[in-house]
């Protein structure tokens, strides 16, 4: 395996994605990840292309999925599960970068020039870890531990795992009833990639019932320390911050 990927990367069909270039910065990954990105066949292309429905945010979401599943490998026991889910967009555009090459997005600057700028890793707005969470970084178990709880930001194996969890609900009262729950127990169950339907119900019980007010503002304080990791945004060369959210056409990505 090592030497083919080494065949792989001298003739560019594979490159290895540094960790710590990642939205979450590796932080919250083991030490011994690894994950590398293949460019995608135009068979694979002309699928997203067909299958790409804008109205419908989960098929968009299945078809960035369907892309890094394909073109990406990952150091022995680990696979696509284990991605942390706030990696899964930038994987997705280094994976369309490796591909086709730069991505970039058009705006006005602070002058009103129409202009454009590359997204890629130097210019990307990193979430700043600063010297008060790094004092709750545990690097033993590549967690925070604050006031008692481990956070880490979930898997998209535990994502899927809530989502497949919802789809099997078929009482439209339980579905109402499920829609007022809590459901950011995934930022405290370290790093499973994976939860069954028995393991969604008590985290359910637990954290909607059994977790009294006091706590639950705590737990969701420690969230909101680490949401804005969840927007993508570039810096500007004026040093000004530009969101990407509304900016970046996954429909017409590959053009």
């Amino acid at each position: 395996m090592f030497f083919k990927r080494i065949i792989k990367s001298i003739f560019g069909l594979e490159k290895k994605i540094e960790i710590n270039t990642l939205p979450s910065q590796g932080i919250f990954y083991n030490k011994d990840m690894e994950i590398y990105i293949s460019k995608v066949d135009t068979e694979s292309i002309i699928e997203y292309n067909n299958n790409y429905d804008h109205t419908d945010v989960l098929n968009i979401l299945d078809c960035v999925k369907k892309i890094i599943r394909d073109n990406t490998t990952f150091s022995e026991g680990y696979s696509f599960e284990d991605i942390k889910s706030v990696d899964i967009v930038f994987l997705f555009i280094e994976i369309v970068r490796f591909t086709k090459g730069d991505i970039s997005i058009s705006y006005i600057n602070k002058r009103g020039d129409l202009t454009k700028k590359n997204i890629n890793p130097y210019n990307f707005n990193y979430f700043h870890f600063n010297d008060e969470i790094l004092g709750y970084y545990n690097e033993e178990e590549r967690l925070f531990d604050i006031n008692g709880y481990k956070f880490s930001i979930p898997t998209i194996g535990v994502e899927e795992s809530i989502t497949d969890y919802l789809m099997d609900l078929s009482d439209e009262e339980t579905i109402i009833k499920h829609n007022t729950y809590f459901y950011d127990f995934g930022y405290f169950v370290k790093h499973k990639n994976k939860l069954d339907h028995k393991e969604v119900d008590n985290l359910i019980q637990v954290f909607n019932y059994d977790i009294d007010e006091v706590e639950m503002k705590k737990i969701n304080k420690i969230i909101e320390v680490f949401r804005p990791m969840n927007k993508y945004s570039i810096i500007d060369d004026d040093g000004s911050v530009l969101n990407l959210t509304s900016k970046l056409d996954f429909h017409n990505i590959w053009d």
